[in-house]
């Protein structure tokens, strides 16, 4: 079977997945959806909350150095000026001249195509690609035009009367409303350097062809922070150490100019910053912290994780050097988390456009200390991305007894439902017992889902599809012993306990989930 023959199967097979068990569909399904943009359904919505918050919670609330920003879809079109965004937020398009008219994104055109990678092309040089090799448009055939640079800004119109004064923008990214709203965060709290602000929310990027289910869409939910420091004190990160022996897998600018090099090699971080392969400590460490968040509190496998360094040609107009931690689906190694250094670009053109001071202030023996900060990381992760990932990582089709059983492996944290309460049986005083410890789970802080409609074979198959962790049943004996049998969602075994025990079980099992699985 080829790559591409195996990645669309792959793609069709996920997305029915998704659809049929309530994870995510396209919008506007009744007539016909529209590219792009996803909905998500009740278990979806449940795994996406359970990722955010858990992220809000390990970055934000557990944190001393790191405040929180909710900033306006809509903001001030100047901000979008000063940022650079109605300028440089462009990807390039290219049009099919023949019978169907189409617009095709040109760097995914030439990936699609010629197997290559485009990061290191220019407009230019992906023109001269498509008519060196004779490129035409996959779908009718015809003759390519001239390409062209196409912004991805959505913009929208602010007022009663529309017209060039009432244009306004959805926000493509949270970082600038950070930046613009950066002095009544230090005017209102006590943040001191270094220190980060974080955001989550929705942003909208006009993708030209939207693709490869949530992976590439114009609608998302993006959760990052920024990271500031003083200037001259970038690589002052006391906290390096602590993760210095940590091993990742890298692969460097140097790593991707080679020819036939490996997909990534394996070293501690400590040693990647004495070899120069990072820039900056802060940022190393940062990307080290994200890294082990994936793995530990989102049950990604890290052999399918790799810190990938941008080529010079990808960097961002406002960017020293950008990382990304990239996963390894079925249709390759993609960015799956960015980790840009800003330098203190935006603060500085904010600061010029607006004619606001965009200082910090900082009293030592030697006096006030005024500067603009400096931006040395910038982790950004898509809320849709990651739960994609968690699918891609978690789905198995295994064979039990000669029957096929669809399996989400995922981790317990982060499944719809923490347990499953079933009646073995529909008699009354079965349902009664067990409606009573579904009350009681629920009372205890789990999220419980009370499941008596088919045969017990099914009601598992239907939480082993979904991800639910663990099954309690109840049936005639617990009437008598007040025992229940808990059935594990990965290993399918089953363990009999007393009702008493319950609530402490489940809290061990959810909590040394990975440490169990990777016996």
């Amino acid at each position: 079977m080829s790559i591409d023959k195996d990645l669309k199967q792959f793609l069709e097979k996920i997305t029915a997945f998704a659809s049929r068990t309530g994870i995510a569909y396209r919008t506007g399904d009744i007539y016909g959806g529209l590219a792009g943009f996803w909905d998500y359904g009740p278990i979806g919505v449940e795994i996406k909350n359970r990722i955010k918050d858990t992220w809000w919670t390990d970055f934000v609330r557990n944190r001393d150095d790191i405040v929180g920003y909710d900033g306006a879809i809509i903001t001030h079109p100047k901000v979008w000026e000063a940022s650079g965004h109605l300028s440089s937020f462009t990807d390039p398009l290219i049009f099919c001249q023949g019978k169907c008219k189409k617009k095709h994104r040109l760097d995914h055109l030439l990936e699609d195509n010629l197997k290559i990678h485009t990061e290191n092309l220019d407009l230019e040089g992906m023109g001269d690609l498509v008519i060196k090799e004779e490129l035409s448009c996959p779908e009718c055939g015809g003759k390519l035009g001239k390409p062209i640079t196409f912004n991805l800004m959505f913009n929208t119109q602010v007022g009663p009367v529309q017209d060039s004064a009432s244009t306004a923008y959805l926000r493509p990214e949270n970082a600038q409303l950070i930046f613009s709203g950066f002095r009544n965060v230090i005017d209102s709290t006590r943040v001191k350097m270094p220190f980060g602000i974080a955001q989550s929310g929705i942003v909208f990027r006009n993708e030209i062809s939207p693709r490869n289910f949530l992976f590439r869409v114009r609608e998302y939910e993006l959760m990052e922070f920024e990271y500031f420091t003083d200037p001259q004190k970038t690589n002052e990160c006391p906290v390096f150490d602590d993760v210095a022996h940590n091993m990742v897998n890298i692969h460097s600018r140097t790593d991707q100019e080679t020819e036939d090099a490996v997909d990534y090699t394996s070293m501690t971080i400590g040693d990647a910053w004495e070899k120069k392969i990072f820039k900056n400590k802060w940022q190393a460490y940062w990307m080290v912290i994200s890294n082990e968040w994936f793995i530990h509190k989102m049950g990604i496998n890290p052999d399918k994780l790799r810190f990938r360094q941008h080529l010079e040609s990808e960097l961002s107009h406002y960017a020293l050097d950008t990382w990304d931690i990239e996963y390894q689906y079925k249709f390759g190694w993609k960015e799956l988390m960015g980790c840009a250094n800003r330098t203190q670009y935006d603060l500085e053109q904010h600061q010029k456009h607006s004619k606001a001071k965009l200082q910090f202030s900082e009293t030592d023996k030697s006096g006030v200390n005024r500067f603009v900060p400096y931006v040395v990381a910038e982790p950004s992760v898509g809320l849709g991305r990651i739960l994609l990932t968690v699918i891609a990582d978690g789905y198995q089709e295994e064979t039990v007894k000669d029957r096929k059983r669809v399996v989400l492996k995922i981790h317990p944290r982060l499944a719809p439902y923490d347990v499953a309460v079933f009646p073995l049986q529909k008699k009354p005083q079965i349902i009664s017992k067990a409606q009573e410890i579904f009350k009681y789970l629920r009372t205890e802080g789990f999220i419980v889902n009370f499941d008596d409609g088919g045969s017990i074979g099914k009601r598992y198959r239907r939480h082993d599809e979904i991800g639910t962790p663990f099954c309690v049943t109840v049936d005639f004996e617990t009437l008598e012993d007040e025992k229940i049998t808990i059935r594990h969602r990965d290993t399918m075994e089953q363990t009999r306990l007393p009702i008493k025990g319950l609530v402490e079980e489940l809290k061990n099992l959810g909590s040394n989930y990975l440490a169990a699985k990777r016996i």
